[in-house]
């Protein structure tokens, strides 16, 4: 029976991406009865379940060719979703009319996609309404990736920038393969090659989020071969992408043993992210953005940022927040100063930034499942029960589409961000319980 789950998950995982067909397929004809909502989280489910049974009953070895099969059903699904339409998102229009913008000379950081300038555009491209009052939010490396696709044409552009997704979401889960067998971790690949936040965010979503985990993994492949500025160049493109990996400096650097590999980092990831914004400035764009407003009007999914909404007064809100956040720091700051020990050592030091890219995601208004992206590879690195039970619940949001794909109106599901604390909750305890046993133990 044992013999028979490595190829009914595989299967599954090959029905899981041809069922992606039909749901895009079913949404572009409107079909009025289509849950789609419902669909896209026995969608996650399904590939959370296939994930774990490849982690669990997968082999247990440090050749890589022991996990051929499951590599090539991995980069086989990803492959598949390249001809997906976008149907979990459509944050792709918008990366895709920004790219235009920035392409016709105007300034997507000033100009907004209502702008009279663009109405000719906006009904070719057809970029999200809800959107249309806002100047983009994404650094300037990303805007040039934008561009880069948006080259192309409004019929091959959201294509084009599906195959960049792809080959990054590929070079993610190989330089996992590599940073996995250095570690002795080789085992736990399945939790990158299946991991449903992965494969359906990079592959039906296309999000950016895909090239900042990417460059996260890039950070810690050059961090565990003790390549200081490699590292500090990583985390800079990073940032030009997605401000999130800026918090990787901290625990970084302070758990760096040597002041000079703590200067080659800081001044290689600061010189690059100079480089990135100080081109913008030069061709004539204002990378600022709208992420304020961003923040102010969207709410989803975000268990803390909701109770404390619910229960305090706007000033005791951001109050406990910042005390959230300067307490944790705090923490990590003390952890990694007493981290300091081998150079190159990434285990001692995965936990730390587990902790500081979930930080800013926790006390966020607003948490979507494919910003989790770039926590997948450090879960696989280090498993831990509260990462498994985010990755598990949080595309539970997804049934916010269920009337958003019918009538257009943006409702989140009340239950599940309640869902989404108690699991959280739940796994941390689970965690803390566990690594206090181990300590008694050892």
């Amino acid at each position: 029976m044992t013999k028979l789950i490595l190829p009914a998950t595989y299967s599954l995982c090959l029905i899981i991406g041809v069922s992606s067909f039909v749901f895009a397929e079913i949404v572009w004809t409107e079909f009025t009865d289509f849950h789609l909502g419902t669909a896209v989280v026995w969608q996650f489910t399904a590939m959370f379940v296939c994930m774990i049974a490849a982690w669990r009953f997968g082999p247990r070895s440090s050749k890589v060719a022991d996990y051929k099969a499951l590599l090539i059903i991995a980069v086989v699904v990803r492959v598949l979703l390249v001809g997906v339409e976008p149907y979990t998102s459509n944050d792709v229009s918008r990366y895709m009319f920004d790219g235009k913008i920035a392409l016709i000379g105007l300034d997507p950081y000033v100009v907004t996609h209502d702008a009279t300038v663009l109405a000719d555009l906006k009904s070719e491209w057809r970029p999200p309404e809800e959107h249309a009052k806002y100047p983009t939010i994404y650094p300037p490396a990303a805007i040039a990736l934008f561009s880069l696709s948006a080259a192309f044409g409004s019929g091959k552009a959201v294509y084009v920038w599906k195959v960049l997704c792809f080959f990054a979401s590929v070079t993610t889960l190989f330089v996992m393969v590599r940073l996995l067998r250095r570690s002795g971790k080789l085992h736990h690949i399945a939790l990158v090659a299946l991991s449903p936040i992965l494969v359906l965010e990079a592959g039906i979503g296309a999000h950016v989020d895909s090239f900042t985990t990417l460059t996260i993994v890039l950070v810690c492949y050059f961090y565990q071969k003790n390549k200081r500025v490699a590292v500090g160049i990583f985390i800079g493109l990073g940032m030009l992408i997605k401000l999130i990996p800026i918090v990787l400096l901290g625990p970084l650097v302070l758990s760096s043993k040597r002041i000079l590999s703590a200067a080659k980092l800081v001044f290689a990831a600061i010189g690059v992210c100079c480089i990135g914004y100080a081109t913008a400035l030069f061709i004539g764009l204002k990378p600022i953005g709208s992420a304020p407003v961003f923040f102010a009007k969207w709410r989803n999914a975000s268990p803390l940022f909701e109770w404390l909404e619910h229960t305090a007064t706007e000033p005791q809100l951001l109050a406990c927040l910042l005390i959230i956040t300067c307490f944790t720091l705090a923490v990590v700051g003390v952890k990694s100063l007493k981290n300091n020990g081998i150079e190159g050592d990434l285990h001692s030091r995965v936990l730390l930034l587990q902790i500081v890219i979930a930080l800013p995601l926790i006390i966020s208004p607003v948490i979507f499942p494919w910003y989790l992206m770039p926590l997948v590879p450090l879960f696989a690195l280090r498993p831990t029960w509260t990462l498994g039970s985010w990755f598990l619940l949080l595309p539970l949001s997804y049934l916010v589409l269920n009337e958003f794909a019918l009538n257009g109106i943006w409702q989140p599901v009340g239950w599940v961000t309640q869902a989404i604390g108690i699991g959280l909750v739940a796994g941390f305890l689970i965690d803390v319980f566990s690594f206090k046993k181990t300590r008694l133990e050892n």
